[in-house]
């Protein structure tokens, strides 16, 4: 499948492609596919669009969001997305059945309309995303380049043409692609950010100084009542490449950790493997590596004795593991001298399919758990804290210290509000 640039309400045929082949049972060519190259015209094209972009009336917009709701995503474009990030096609469908709702209540919001140019390069693990930022921009006016992932480039893509078949006005959103690995094409996508007015970067990448950063870091759950967290947690098992999802939970008492851990075993064997093109499967892809990441911090933590394996699709081991580590495991951590570091389970990022977990005696030891762990973050928080159970009223504004947003008694996945990462994006394009 051949991509274009989507600049100024125009598809701008590109002179040369990027081939790129993806993880597929199909046989070449149908697993192909071919990215533009930007060259510095396109670029040129992209920032004159949304400085010239004609903004329509707040009505007109919210009619464009209310049609976005009849958005189905083609068999291809769902095929193209399952495959390149390696996940199942339900999970593809049900993000983006959550990214219509997401837009529905952003555009239920009021705001001023801005003027300001906005330039958002986006991850490939979630195509919600996608939709957040369109919400965005649908509700303040503002001008949008966004930059697709190569690893992902299909859902934006056919988005933003749904739109545009329906009356997007021309340069209002605009769609660019660019590879980050090539240097003369990461340079003309950092001068494209450059020239906007507001640079957002989902991710780890630099591209300018100004740049709002949404960072992949991690979400944590805090548990005092497990029977306020088993409805949630099958989500976060089953959204392993979201930073929303709570790979690791700290949780107080023996009784509500024996429950939460049952409720983890039961979440992991109800995935189902299977060809990712399958309405039935559930259970995605980990690239090698994540899992060869993964399998050396466990080793590590096994070697200290500072990690129990509690449940892999191979029966539990307590202080070994040479299993499927992509099939999905629990695994306890202890605590340590806080002065030497703390366990890597706890700070570090977990994505793939492993979910790690911590008994602790009360809430004072849980908060210094969570602390140990924002010392290794940027700006000191979390992404996102679910809190279940009664949390006693003295230690809210603790937890408004240890994450950009704290969630009580609801996954942090289910995103509603304007804020994302402690950052509400409206007030940022409209002041």
């Amino acid at each position: 499948m051949y991509f274009n640039h989507l600049i100024n309400g125009k598809e701008i045929r590109a002179a040369t492609f990027a081939q790129q082949m993806f993880f597929s049972s199909m046989p070449e060519p149908e697993n192909k596919i071919y990215l533009p190259k930007i060259t510095p015209d396109d670029a040129g094209l992209a920032v004159n669009a949304v400085k010239t972009a004609l903004i329509p009336p707040l009505e007109e917009r919210l009619a464009l969001g209310q049609q976005l709701q009849d958005y189905a995503p083609s068999s291809e474009a769902l095929h193209i997305a399952s495959a390149s990030i390696g996940m199942p096609r339900s999970w593809v469908r049900q993000s983006i059945t959550d990214g219509k709702k997401m837009v529905r209540k952003l555009l239920s919001y009021d705001s001023p309309t801005s003027k300001k140019t906005t330039f958002v390069g986006v991850s490939p693990n979630d195509p919600r995303e996608i939709f957040f930022f369109l919400g965005h921009v649908l509700l303040a006016g503002s001008p949008l380049i966004l930059k697709l992932s190569s690893r992902e480039p299909a859902i934006g893509y056919e988005v933003v043409k749904f739109l545009q078949e329906r009356g997007l006005p021309p340069g209002l959103v605009n769609v660019i692609y660019g590879n980050s690995s090539d240097p003369a094409q990461a340079e003309l996508v950092r001068q494209i950010a450059k020239q906007t007015d507001i640079p957002i970067v989902m991710g780890d990448a630099a591209l300018v100084p100004n740049q709002i950063s949404f960072y992949a870091e991690h979400s944590r759950g805090l548990v005092l009542d497990a029977e306020r967290v088993l409805p949630h947690l099958l989500a976060s098992v089953q959204s392993p490449l979201s930073c929303l999802a709570e790979h690791n939970y700290i949780v107080v008492g023996q009784d509500q950790f024996e429950k939460v851990v049952q409720g983890l075993i039961s979440a992991y064997k109800s995935l189902i493997p299977g060809d990712l093109d399958q309405e039935a499967t559930t259970l995605g892809r980990i690239d090698s590596p994540t899992i060869t990441q993964l399998r050396s911090m466990l080793e590590m933590g096994f070697l200290f004795d500072s990690a129990h394996l509690l449940y892999s699709r191979e029966g539990a081991v307590s202080r070994d593991f040479s299993g499927d580590i992509s099939r999905g495991l629990v695994v306890q951590h202890f605590s340590e001298d806080y002065g030497t570091g703390s366990n890597p389970l706890l700070t570090s990022p977990l994505p793939g399919y492993i979910t790690a977990i911590r008994q602790v005696k009360d809430i004072k030891s849980a908060v210094m758990d969570l602390n140990a762990a924002c010392s290794h973050l940027r700006g000191n928080k979390s992404m996102a804290l679910g809190v279940y159970g009664e949390l006693p009223k003295e230690w809210h504004e603790k937890m408004s210290e240890l994450a950009h947003d704290v969630h009580f008694n609801e996954s942090p996945l289910y995103v509603k509000g304007m804020r994302h990462q402690g950052i509400n994006l409206n007030e940022v394009l409209t002041k």
